[in-house]
């Protein structure tokens, strides 16, 4: 039997809930009800067997053959057990092949998630080299995007101080603008 991610991700969840009744049940997958973790070392050993099984496959598998499909997953499950640059590599190439097949939908979707990727290690992700951006974007944003990246980043808190600040000026504007307008009374 080949293996692909998909079948190796299904095998990975069926041992995870076999194994995890309860998070299973939280889940909403009651084939487990009624069972509890079992901690002993027989049960560690063979979650660990499974696990390291699992993994060799999926190292095993030649990344040419994998669809863009398959590159996704493989860059979710990379970055969700910590393997953060192989999550890159993965969302890349799935980057790539996505604008080469044509399917833009997906290929935004692949840099909104290098973005979140990067972002989460506090480094910006607009240093992607433009030959890979040229084939996405067929005009460039020229000026805009050069005034979104020069611009200072705000706080939060700093965002609130300055809306505020604004309001309370065009509130004070439109209170002049009213008080202007209106004859003053007469005093008898």
């Amino acid at each position: 039997m080949t293996d692909t991610i998909e079948t190796l991700a299904d095998e990975y969840w069926t041992a995870y809930l076999a194994d995890n009744p309860t998070q299973a049940h939280l889940l909403g997958h009651y084939p487990e009800q009624g069972r509890f973790e079992d901690a002993s070392r027989a049960t560690e050993d063979r979650v660990i067997a499974t696990q390291r099984d699992l993994a060799r496959r999926a190292e095993a598998l030649d990344p040419a053959t994998l669809t863009d499909d398959d590159l996704s997953r493989l860059a979710m499950a990379a970055y969700l057990v910590g393997r953060r640059d192989d999550a890159v590599r993965a969302l890349q190439r799935c980057f790539q092949l996505r604008i080469e097949l044509g399917r833009t939908a997906g290929a935004v979707r692949c840099a909104f998630w290098l973005g979140m990727v990067f972002s989460t290690a506090g480094e910006r992700a607009y240093h992607m080299p433009c030959s890979m951006l040229a084939k996405a974007c067929t005009t460039p944003i020229g000026s805009s995007d050069r005034n979104s990246i020069i611009a200072k980043p705000m706080l939060s808190s700093q965002k609130v101080q300055a809306s505020s600040l604004s309001l309370q000026a065009s509130r004070r504007a439109r209170l002049r603008k009213q008080n202007s307008s209106r004859p003053m009374p007469s005093i008898p």
